[in-house]
């Protein structure tokens, strides 16, 4: 299954992908996690570092476009609206595209970085969407096979949302955190995943730093709740051998309603029908 963790800033879905990560490791799965944020911090939590040389899907859009025959002169939709014959990406044997851009971490885990946090990126003419292309449309094209699941560390707030950046996914979890403002990320993000099919679910993180508005988030989202997450000073220091019993918990339970659900509908066709009606807006 293909998850992306996405939320307001701070609210800790790099801390969740990780938890996620480490927990589909420890039930013998093999782990793609991938690094779209600009902080790029799960990077970082899997021990691995962005330096001038690493691969980075930014670094290699040209091979993304030779890969799905894409022309410098077309526009990105065109991609999925043409008619072409699209490639389909592997993990296991991976294909050359993917083997350019993921980085090795353990026996278990492998990583792609976006590379938005890159300092190459600040001075570039592409905007984060325009280095991001690669992996909107790399998602619904990647077959993940039977032993691998894709942790996607999403950019903070709901532009991305806008840009349909995750519709690749099979889901999307917001972590929210028992706040305000990031509730308001959380009605934001819905709305748009109401609008163009995503399917949505919600963890609530950093349960008892306000255990009330926590009841009032499950409350109001009940049936989209995957997990509450406690506030856990283990998972802050990102210790899976310290970690409360409460925490591992409510993280299985997470993963094993995710892999209760299965989507209604191919992540391609989502996307597709999502670049069809933005085309049709245009003109």
């Amino acid at each position: 299954m293909k998850i992306a963790f996405i939320g307001k800033g701070g609210s800790g879905k790099s801390t969740v992908s990780w938890l996620a990560t480490q927990l589909l490791v420890a039930e013998n799965r093999k782990v793609l996690a991938i690094d779209a944020d600009h902080n790029m911090d799960l990077v970082s939590l899997l021990g691995q570092k962005i330096e001038s040389e690493t691969t980075t899907m930014h670094r290699h859009a040209d091979d993304f476009r030779i890969a799905v025959g894409q022309k410098e002169d077309k526009r990105w939709h065109e991609i999925v609206l043409d008619g072409r014959s699209l490639p389909t990406f592997t993990l296991e044997p991976k294909d050359s595209y993917t083997s350019q851009v993921t980085l090795p971490v353990s026996d278990s885990i492998e990583l792609i970085a976006v590379g938005l946090g890159a300092t190459d990126v600040l001075f570039s003419d592409r905007c984060a969407h325009g280095h991001s292309a690669s992996l909107k449309f790399y998602l619904p094209l990647l077959d993940e096979g039977e032993n691998t699941d894709v942790v996607i560390d999403g950019v903070a707030g709901a532009d991305m949302m806008n840009y349909g950046l995750f519709l690749g996914a099979d889901a999307i979890v917001v972590v929210v955190e028992p706040h305000q403002n990031s509730v308001r990320v959380l009605e934001q993000v819905n709305d748009i995943a109401e609008r163009t099919g995503a399917f949505l679910f919600v963890v609530i993180n950093k349960v008892g730093t306000n255990p009330t508005l926590a009841d009032q988030i499950e409350d109001d989202w009940k049936e989209k709740i995957l997990a509450r997450i406690p506030t856990d000073l283990a998972l802050l220091s990102y210790d899976m051998k310290s970690l409360a019993q409460e925490t591992i918990l409510e993280g299985k339970n997470m993963i094993r309603k995710l892999r209760e659900y299965t989507p209604q509908k191919n992540s391609l066709e989502r996307l597709r029908s999502f670049e069809k009606q933005k085309a049709q807006a245009r003109a």
